[in-house]
């Protein structure tokens, strides 16, 4: 027999009639802090004496986050008092010092105000680092100190710049200034000192230029480079180089006038590779991790020169383009972007989406899986699609669309101390409170 307040049982049965508040994460007020929970809170008590906070409602997770934050890398639990936007993110990548910039559609991050791009350092801090884009932001890249953007934005780092730019440590636009015809940004890469964008444009710098396009240091284009994506409503979504290789992931069935359905390689002139896997759908990311590219997407089969396979949404692929026995098998309840996002560390591939289960066993929007195939332990339970995931020894960055991610484990029922942390306590409900 647990004891408990007279005034928890008096409160719980109070607020049995209270209207219920939509299943996302809801913020409830514990002296000077706020905790978080995935579902409705119905009820709350306060014993003074020992300073705990007792709630009750149809939670199955507390002290979540919303949009973006910092995971455990062992517990799948975000990180404590670690700065959250207030709207989406849907692009993040490392600073390489530990810390991420992070972009999206958002006017804060913590407390403060910062417009759709962010710098947070190693110690969890925003940083005076303030951009201030007018629009959203949906590419991201860092080289030389540099931080190159794509969006929507026309006016950013005090300059105005239409769809990209660039930025210095102080987050003022450089001179950089290509000019596509549409703020159709998916992905940047930068190799040396050639700046790769793809996405949805035609034109570049007034210069007809489909999908994918190659600028050096002065944001002018290349002239050696020659490159043209077509089919259906294409786009390049995803760059990976490796060993001077550029590898595409798109929704393009046509690169140069020959043959790749959403999969495809150039050299650094934009010429085709004989690198030719087919996938059947859309291909979102795609990641190296030495020899092999791991992609994920909306296709459920991969053509090899050896015969078409079955692969749910993700496979993996050698530097000859045949698939290997890596098969994790998604599946989900909103058809697209099931993959939208790969990240690799450590040999563990962690994935961000809209699926519900690999191999068989639940895992809501993120997951993570090792070299071998298998699904790991390790689930933050995501309440909608993860975006852009950024993947370190020291945490796992998620961003996305979702109103809840991490948090720790109570059904319906949980105690927290005066600082809003969880405590111990742990009845367990198995129905509403």
């Amino acid at each position: 027999m647990i004891n408990l307040p007279t005034s928890f049982y008096t409160f719980l049965v109070l607020c049995l009639s209270m209207s219920h508040f939509s299943k996302a994460q809801v913020s409830y007020p514990i002296q000077e802090r706020q905790f978080n929970a995935n579902a409705s809170v119905t009820a709350i008590a306060v014993d003074e004496t020992n300073n705990i906070t007792y709630a009750g409602g149809f939670f199955t997770r507390v002290n979540t986050a919303a949009y973006g934050t910092l995971l455990d890398p062992n517990t799948a639990i975000n990180v404590e008092g670690y700065p959250q936007p207030n709207g989406t993110v849907g692009v993040a990548i490392s600073d390489g010092a530990g810390g991420y910039y992070i972009g999206g559609s958002f006017s804060r991050v913590g407390t403060y105000d910062r417009q759709n791009i962010a710098h947070i350092n190693s110690a969890g801090e925003v940083t005076a680092w303030n951009p201030s884009a007018d629009n959203s932001v949906t590419a991201l890249a860092l080289s030389g100190g540099i931080v190159y953007i794509g969006g929507s934005f026309l006016n950013i780092g005090g300059q105005s710049r239409q769809y990209l730019a660039a930025l210095d440590a102080n987050g003022n636009a450089t001179a950089w200034d290509p000019t596509p015809d549409s703020p159709s940004i998916r992905t940047i890469a930068v190799d040396g000192s050639t700046v790769y964008v793809g996405g949805g444009f035609s034109m570049m710098n007034s210069v007809s230029k489909s999908r994918l396009v190659a600028l050096d240091l002065n944001g002018d284009l290349i002239p050696t480079w020659n490159f043209s994506a077509g089919g259906g409503s294409f786009s390049v979504e995803d760059i990976a180089i490796k060993d001077g290789i550029i590898y595409l992931a798109g929704s393009f069935t046509v690169v140069n006038a020959t043959t790749r359905n959403y999969l495809a390689a150039v050299d650094d002139t934009g010429t085709l590779t004989s690198w030719n896997p087919s996938a059947n759908g859309i291909v979102r990311s795609i990641v190296f991790d030495g020899d092999i590219a791991y992609i994920g997407g909306e296709f459920t089969s991969i053509t090899t020169s050896t015969g078409t396979t079955a692969r749910n949404y993700l496979a993996a692929l050698d530097l000859s383009g045949e698939l290997t026995s890596w098969d994790p098998d998604a599946s989900f309840s909103v058809s697209t972007r099931v993959i939208n996002t790969i990240a690799v560390n450590n040999g563990i591939i962690y994935v961000g989406g809209n699926f519900t289960s690999i191999q068989g066993q639940p895992f809501r929007k993120v997951a993570a899986i090792d070299a071998a195939g298998v699904v790991q332990d390790w689930d933050p339970a995501a309440n909608n699609r993860a975006s852009t995931i950024v993947a370190g020894d020291d945490g796992i960055y998620v961003g996305g669309i979702f109103t809840s991610i991490g948090g720790i484990a109570r059904d319906r029922i949980a105690a927290f101390d005066e600082n809003g942390a969880v405590t111990d306590w742990n009845p367990g409900a198995d129905n509403i409170i």
